[in-house]
């Protein structure tokens, strides 16, 4: 069975008890089996004392690029020999993209230089595998590995 995949961050926002700066902490987690992302996010108010929870399906603005620049990006790949329309395929049905965005996305996955958070990418790379397509996310630690050395994420 597949692990969870998380990426965290920490952030002030607004309490939306008595509108404070409070510290939030929130995470995107792709859940072991799920088959999308969460996003799930609290907080506990030092001003007033109440405390929030927010649990949805999407970063707020601009989170996502804090988690990229605190996390790093994470790079899509799949094997080299990999056929274009099974891939095709999964893009357009994860991202929603048209014929011709799903072949610049396949491209920019060939080049190496398709990436996201963790969680994204082994969204897209679970999906792919499902699909019969040999593919992995690799951290941004692991990014520079070669297909075949290794590749789980």
């Amino acid at each position: 069975m597949d692990q969870p995949v998380i990426a965290s961050t920490q952030y002030v926002a607004a309490c939306p008890g008595c509108g404070a700066g409070a510290e939030w902490h929130g995470v995107q987690v792709l859940l072991a089996g799920a088959g999308s992302l969460r996003w799930d996010t609290e907080c506990a108010c030092p001003a007033c004392g109440s405390s929030a929870a927010v649990c949805d399906d999407e970063l707020p603005d601009g989170l996502r690029e804090q988690l990229l620049a605190e996390h790093g990006r994470a790079t899509l790949q799949v094997s080299p020999s990999a056929r274009s329309a099974p891939v095709m395929q999964v893009l357009r049905a994860s991202l929603g993209l048209d014929l011709t965005a799903a072949k610049a996305a396949l491209h920019r996955i060939r080049l190496g230089e398709y990436t996201g958070t963790l969680p994204e990418t082994e969204l897209l790379a679970r999906r792919l595998r499902a699909s019969g397509v040999d593919a992995v996310a690799r951290s941004p630690a692991r990014a520079h590995e070669a297909w075949g050395m290794g590749h789980g994420a």
